[in-house]
């Protein structure tokens, strides 16, 4: 998946960069698990010192999302995926990675306008 394409570089850079922190990647897991649960989905146990485990475990919550339009639908429209994408034609792998992206942007989009106050 070519995310320099959708999200701008700065997000793209920083996510390999900040990933790699503990506080960080657990921001982000915080930041999931909220938007599947105000999806109305499962909520999966996501821990994040195994970011490979949170990857299998997010593909195991959005195949059962998937099973129902109306919890996928909204699964989508929660994490906010990107209009130019269509998450029916992404692989279940990709779709968890943007998914971690997409969540990603959203605490480094909050804490990049907090710390300008």
């Amino acid at each position: 998946m070519d995310i320099e394409r959708i999200f701008p570089s700065k997000v793209s850079m920083d996510f390999a960069e900040l990933m790699k922190k503990e506080d960080w990647k657990e921001m982000t897991c915080i930041q999931l698990r909220k938007d599947f649960r105000l999806s109305g989905n499962v909520e999966p146990n996501l821990d994040s010192s195994d970011m490979s485990r949170v990857l299998t475990d997010m593909i195991s919550a959005i195949e059962l999302a998937k099973s129902k339009k109306a919890s996928r639908d909204s699964l989508n429209y929660c994490i906010d995926i990107p209009q130019l994408l269509n998450p029916d034609n992404l692989m279940p792998e990709d779709l968890a990675r943007m998914f971690l992206i997409r969540c990603f942007q959203k605490v480094w989009t909050r804490r990049h306008y907090e710390s300008m106050h």
